[in-house]
């Protein structure tokens, strides 16, 4: 087959720019094969729609992946610059596609409870803040997340009776009221159903009535059995007396201030000395809250319940209020209260001086003591003389000390304690915990507190309740004899 000619190309087709060139689509009988003319000097073909002309395509797709296919055809695609607002819910998201972008901002507001918070997904914020008002009862709180705070403000009265108390947390106050002191005492006598009829005489300025209320006599009291009588004594009328201001009659007594009376914080000289001196058949014996006061002067309650033998129990004064203690303060104190079988000690822990003799003869002839407490000397700086002597004299069953957590002035100073020879093997000290142990240990050496007072092996100090004594003998002993045979 020929070539065309110029001319026959001219008449049957169109230019484009001056150029020639075929068009396939309405021409029938064109041996493609031999057609051989160029654009630019390369040989060419072209198959294109029927109607001419150039075309701009565009392509309208959900986000995705695409291929072209079919023969020697060429998809050239430039990517439109996209620019998304996607506005959804929290959560993970993902574009697939060519020369597609996605640009995802969230900006969330959370408002929720406290607990723990996570966002996953890919350059995405998430801000949590949130303000707690909390109120709440006593007790511990933890909360968690990540910048959350938690302010907790407390505010308790707490009210409750001497003792020890531990407050943990942060910013929380404690503050304890102590009982109120007065200048006067009342003491109530309950006499029992068959006690003997007793006259007492008014010293110290003390009257008296019968019953809880009426006027007030200072003629001599005839007490009589199953009645109540009061006697109060006010602290301006107290002194040096070898005369008790109780009567001894079978009686269990209370005593308490009376808060008609006007409020004190410190007492003088001679607070309660003597007060139930030599009374030998009163049953049961109180002695007023005195954790209000916080100074006292000397003498204070010198030989308060001394000779009270038909005593089986004894409670002390709250003296946690105290920094300092003059002399002969609370000497003999139980002396002679043969019956007692366990005898605690005041809380001297902030006490930093004491003068002459202080608890000298505290428990002295307690015959039938088998537990004793010693005194919390932690703070001590300085002592006066005869500091605890005959503290424990004539104690013959005494089978516990109870020792405080520190040694206290003991560690450093070697006290005798008059405890009698013969508990050597019997008696034991027992300690709060295993370091207060150790501690005390050291003081079973020779020449050292505890080996003065005959407890001069370590093993005899225990982290141990004391045990219960079996016909007086304490327990390790009958496990011992029984070992032995006997």
């Amino acid at each position: 087959m020929a070539l065309p000619t110029k001319t026959n190309l001219e008449t049957m087709d169109y230019s484009y720019g001056g150029v020639p060139f075929v068009s396939v689509a309405t021409k029938a009988g064109i041996d493609l094969n031999t057609l051989d003319y160029a654009y630019g000097g390369v040989p060419f073909w072209a198959v294109i729609p029927s109607g001419g002309g150039g075309q701009t395509l565009t392509l309208t797709c959900d986000a995705g992946s695409y291929a072209l296919t079919g023969t020697a055809v060429t998809l050239v695609y430039t990517a439109a610059a996209q620019n998304l607002t996607l506005a959804c819910n929290a959560g993970s998201y993902s574009l697939t596609g060519t020369n597609a972008d996605l640009t995802v901002k969230r900006n969330y507001v959370l408002a929720c409870g406290a607990g723990s918070y996570a966002l996953t997904g890919t350059n995405a914020d998430l801000t949590v803040t949130r303000h707690y008002t909390l109120t709440c009862e006593a007790g511990s709180y933890s909360l968690t997340g990540t910048n959350a705070d938690l302010a907790v403000k407390r505010n308790y009265v707490l009210t409750c009776g001497a003792g020890s108390y531990s407050l943990t947390g942060t910013n929380a106050d404690l503050t304890v009221n102590m009982t109120q002191a007065y200048d006067a005492i009342i003491a109530t006598i309950t006499t029992a159903s068959d006690a003997s009829s007793v006259t007492k005489s008014m010293v110290n300025s003390t009257t008296w009535r019968e019953g809880t209320s009426g006027t007030w006599l200072s003629t001599d009291c005839t007490l009589t059995a199953g009645k109540v009588y009061q006697f109060r004594t006010p602290l301006s009328g107290m002194s040096w007396s070898a005369t008790a201001v109780l009567p001894n009659i079978k009686a269990s007594v209370t005593v308490d201030w009376d808060t008609t009376a006007t409020p004190i914080t410190s007492v003088g000289t001679y607070f309660m000395v003597g007060y139930a001196y030599g009374c030998s058949s009163l049953t049961s014996l109180s002695v007023p809250d005195t954790s209000g006061l916080t100074s006292v002067g000397d003498y204070f309650m010198y030989y308060y319940a001394n000779g009270c033998s038909s005593l089986t129990s004894l409670s002390v004064p709250d003296t946690s209020g105290l920094t300092s203690a003059g002399t002969y303060f609370m000497l003999g104190y139980a002396a002679g209260c043969s019956s007692l079988t366990s005898l605690s000690i005041p809380d001297t822990s902030g006490l930093t001086s004491v003068g002459d003799y202080f608890m000298a003869y505290y428990a002295s002839g307690c015959t039938a003591l088998t537990s004793l407490s010693v005194p919390d000397t932690s703070g001590l700086t300085s002592v006066g003389a005869y500091f605890m002597g005959a503290y424990a004299y004539n104690c013959t069953s005494l089978t516990s000390l109870m020792l405080p957590s520190a040694t206290g002035w003991f560690g450093d100073h070697n006290i005798d304690w008059s405890v009698p020879s013969s508990r050597l093997g019997y008696l034991y000290g027992y300690t709060p915990d295993a370091t207060s142990q150790t501690a005390w240990q050291a003081l079973t050496a020779s020449g050292k507190t505890l080996y003065i007072n005959y407890i001069q092996d370590p093993d005899f100090v225990l982290v141990q309740e004391p045990p219960t004594p079996v016909g007086g003998i304490p327990k390790q002993f009958l496990y011992y004899a029984r070992m032995r045979g006997n």
